[in-house]
């Protein structure tokens, strides 16, 4: 008759520990809180009466059952996986590998993969499941990168601190800080020159920033001092180098020899020396305008002419000229200019009556208007002429245009307290006469209806002439 079970424990090392004693009636033991890693475990019958085990523990009265191996390791997954061979390629796979819990194993992946293999994968980010026969259920998940080619020294000069795979592209050439070369002035005017070198930048060596300096070179051999100044700064980060190529020169004196020369600064703190300097001579002042007058006519008080002279030989001259009203609109006479060595211009449809201001300047070269005398003119003032009465008498009443403006008719209307000659026409606003009607010894009420529905769109002008007065209005057709 069995008394009690002695319950014993051993791990790895082959050590039994007795951990229990339960009564003999009973028949199953659990072991409620067993470490992890391999374990033993043996049951020993404590009855009276028995023999002891030869080589057995030194227990008397006990039988001893078998050892029974365990693994007590808890329910878990791992991943072991190969990457994809580059980022665009699904040559990639992944492999689960369950522990513990309770075979057999069901494998589910995120990408809708059952079972422990999950193969022709790209880049990405993976998760396998795993259920085991007792319900309990483990995760693990992967990420799969490609590889990144590329120098992985860090002291080449390209090297690439994201490269995982040396392409052998390393670069260790030496950047010999060559001065810049090429150098030429061009768009030379009086106080203005663009100075021009090449591109220094190339595989070895990439340009950070760039300086100029210029001096005079007086005619009797000395020469002024050095202004240095920048021409062209990069963003300071050395991946790419900086590409300027040209700078302009400002404020420079006129009919004056200059000499300049350049450096540039490298990337990794080297720089070259100056080049050898290059010589340009800057132009001779532009001319100015001199003496600009203005003549009106009353045969055409909306026509003007411009007249001037110079102090010597320019390409073109602008005249500007606006109502006499503070922010009134700039207008020119003659379009872009009126080219040397025409000397006036005419201006058609000005406003009879009205007050206007003119200014004048010379310009040197076509193509460069920076390249202009000093200054304006003066300005200079006038007024166009009105109606013009002979003898300060009034013979012309109550005139009307309308509608004003007009699409195409106009009604014109007027009185005549005597008897007199008289001219009605109208004419476009470089003279020319579209409407002509002479009346002989007119008196009383004059109504006409005149169509221009024949002409362009435009500002025109009509004017009733008599033997005492010339009256002008302006007549718009839209």
């Amino acid at each position: 008759q069995v008394s009690n079970y002695l319950i014993f424990r051993g791990d790895s090392s082959g050590i039994m520990m007795m951990i229990n004693s339960i009564s003999g009636s009973l028949t199953s033991y659990t072991d409620a809180s067993p470490p992890s890693g391999f374990l033993t475990y043996q049951v020993r019958a404590l009855a009276p009466q028995c023999n002891v085990i030869p080589n057995g523990l030194p227990l008397n009265d006990t039988l001893e059952s078998n050892i029974i191996d365990h693994n007590n390791i808890a329910f878990s997954v791992s991943i072991t996986s190969t990457n994809p061979s580059t980022n665009t390629s699904s040559d990639g796979f992944a492999i689960a590998n369950a522990i513990g819990g309770v075979t057999p194993y069901s494998y589910t992946w995120s990408n809708g993969v059952n079972g422990n293999f999950n193969g022709g994968l790209g880049e990405g980010t993976y998760i396998v499941y795993v259920f085991d026969n007792n319900g309990q259920t483990t995760s693990d998940t992967v990420t799969l990168t490609a590889p990144v080619s590329g120098c992985m020294d860090p002291s080449a000069l390209n090297y690439d601190p994201n490269a995982t795979i040396d392409d052998g592209s390393c670069n260790y050439m030496f950047c010999p800080s060559d001065k810049p070369t090429g150098l030429y002035a061009d768009n030379i005017v009086d106080i203005k020159a663009t100075i021009n070198w090449d591109n220094m930048n190339d595989s070895a060596c990439m340009v950070l920033k760039y300086f100029v300096r210029y001096r005079v070179v007086n005619s009797d051999g000395t020469y002024g001092s050095w202004v240095t100044k920048s021409a062209g700064v990069g963003n300071g980060l050395c991946n790419f180098g900086l590409n300027t190529t040209s700078k302009i020169l400002q404020n420079l004196t006129a009919s004056t020899t200059y000499q300049f020369k350049m450096k540039a600064f490298y990337c990794g703190d080297t720089q070259s020396g100056y080049s050898s300097p290059v010589t340009f001579t800057t132009a001779d002042v532009c001319p100015d305008m001199t003496n600009l007058s203005v003549q009106t006519f009353n045969g055409n008080r909306a026509k003007a002419r411009f007249t001037w002279d110079t102090t010597g030989v320019y390409t073109f001259a602008r005249v500007l000229l606006r109502v006499d009203t503070t922010g009134a609109n700039w207008q020119t006479a003659g379009g872009f200019g009126i080219y040397y060595p025409t000397f006036n211009v005419n201006k058609f449809g000005l406003t009879p009556g009205q007050s206007y201001r003119a200014q004048g300047r010379t310009f040197c070269d076509s193509n460069i208007t920076a390249y202009r005398s000093p200054t304006w003119t003066s300005p200079i003032f006038w007024s166009q002429p009105d109606a013009i009465r002979l003898d300060g008498g009034v013979s012309i009443n109550n005139l009307d245009i309308y509608p004003n403006p007009s699409t195409d008719i106009f009604n014109i209307s007027f009185s005549s307290d005597k008897v007199q000659d008289l001219s009605i026409r109208i004419i476009s606003v470089v003279a020319a006469e579209v409407y002509r009607e002479n009346k002989q010894q007119f008196v009383g009420e004059y109504t006409k209806q005149i169509s221009l529905n024949d002409f362009g769109k435009g500002i025109y002008f009509l004017e009733l002439e008599t033997s005492k007065e010339i009256v002008v209005r302006k007549v718009v057709l839209n």
